[in-house]
């Protein structure tokens, strides 16, 4: 279930450590995904191969869930359904008519940040790090994108009115200081 999972989160770009239930863990997100389907697929699946493994009539029992879930996964279209979960979740889709980017790239930003309008996310708690992490992921994935336009907005003390901003796509907008405050000069 976590692999299924994994590839349903890698699928819309989400961030996996990025979690609700799971949070200390590097991929509490996936976790929390697999989760979903816990009571629906794996523990009729779990009992059902251990039922099948004690009558006699099956392999060993890892072989036999292996084989199992895989068949489920691929009846109940699990991964797909997945994706469209983490979609919905995530208030993410692919015919959104106010966006310009890729549901690849809405996705990756909306299980980090918030959107606050078609384009722009905020995270005003990342530490540098992160949000240096999650524009270089950013700025490589861009350059498939074609006509569209990303700025990304976050608290930085020691800018005009405390917050920087960084900006990708089209119209090139660059950001500047005008007597103590940021403005955008296209």
């Amino acid at each position: 279930m976590e692999a299924a999972a994994d590839i349903a989160v890698a699928a819309v770009g989400a961030l996996p450590p990025l979690g609700f239930v799971h949070e200390q863990s590097s991929n509490a997100f996936t976790l929390d995904i697999a989760d979903m389907w816990r009571t629906e697929v794996t523990l009729p699946l779990a009992f059902g191969c251990a039922r099948t493994v004690l009558a006699g009539t099956a392999q060993p029992l890892e072989r036999e869930v292996r084989l199992e879930a895989a068949r489920l996964f691929r009846r109940y279209q699990l991964i797909p359904k997945m994706i469209d979960r983490i979609k919905s979740l995530l208030d993410t889709d692919d015919n959104h008519s106010d966006s310009n980017v890729s549901a690849r790239i809405r996705g990756f930003l909306g299980s980090s940040m918030l959107e606050l309008g078609p384009g722009v996310y905020s995270a005003p708690r990342f530490s540098p790090a992160v949000r240096e992490r999650i524009w270089t992921v950013l700025a490589e994935w861009f350059q498939v994108e074609g006509d569209a336009s990303i700025v990304m907005v976050w608290t930085e003390p020691g800018m005009p009115g405390g917050q920087d901003v960084r900006t990708l796509g089209l119209p090139p907008v660059e950001v500047v200081e005008i007597d103590g405050l940021l403005v955008a000069r296209r």
